[in-house]
């Protein structure tokens, strides 16, 4: 599987964890787990990085390591307004749709752009 996510020409996003896996992942930063991820596959490029802003401890930290890996970070709020940590289908679904159509920004009226 490695080997495809490196050689193909999709584009590629990692959507992080909105928290940690007990056990696995007890006492790592969102950053730690790209940091792992790049250990273990030097050769793979990204092109966005994914996160709730409510689950990064550091954006500098994490922007930093998804650089080395050539992806951009795209905060959104995609985790679901439950107690429990789950990624909400409909803005997880947004925040693909920003990251992949070039929208990093925040959201404009579309009647400016259009020139209504």
């Amino acid at each position: 599987m490695r080997r495809a996510l490196v050689n193909t020409s999709a584009r590629k996003v990692v959507v992080l964890n909105l928290s940690a896996q007990q056990g696995e992942t007890d006492g790592m930063t969102i950053a730690d787990h790209l940091r792992v991820l790049n250990q273990y596959a030097p050769d793979l490029r990204l092109d966005v990085v994914l996160a709730d802003p409510s689950t990064v401890e550091d954006v500098s930290d994490l922007e930093a390591v998804a650089a080395t890996m050539g992806a951009t970070v795209v905060l959104r709020q995609v985790r679901t307004g439950e107690a429990l940590c789950h990624h909400d289908p409909l803005r997880l679904a947004a925040a693909f749709r920003d990251a992949f159509e070039g929208a990093l920004g925040d959201v404009t009226d579309l009647s400016e752009r259009d020139g209504m």
